[in-house]
């Protein structure tokens, strides 16, 4: 099998985007060093770069494999979340 460069940015931010939108990786997964890197290297995440000047066509590919949208995360704890000793009522 004859391995052939992945291209530039856009060519590989693309085949990375479809490699997670296929469940083959995670963004996350992307975030750590290989396997055998040199202590203190620190890899850069082409798909988040990627991802973050191409959001329309992100959000095509998701569409093309039926990802399902990250679920929202609440920006503080509700108010609810918390037992209280005064009662309203």
């Amino acid at each position: 099998m004859t391995l052939h460069p992945l291209g530039g940015f856009d060519s590989t931010g693309d085949t990375l985007a479809r490699m997670v939108a296929k469940g083959r990786c995670t963004i996350e997964q992307l975030d750590h060093a290989p396997p055998g890197a040199p202590a203190g290297y620190k890899p850069r995440n082409l798909v988040r770069d990627w991802i973050a000047v191409n959001q329309s066509k992100w959000q095509s590919i998701q569409a093309e494999y039926n990802m399902e949208p990250e679920p929202a995360v609440e920006a503080w704890p509700s108010p609810r979340d918390f037992f209280t000793t005064e009662l309203p009522f």
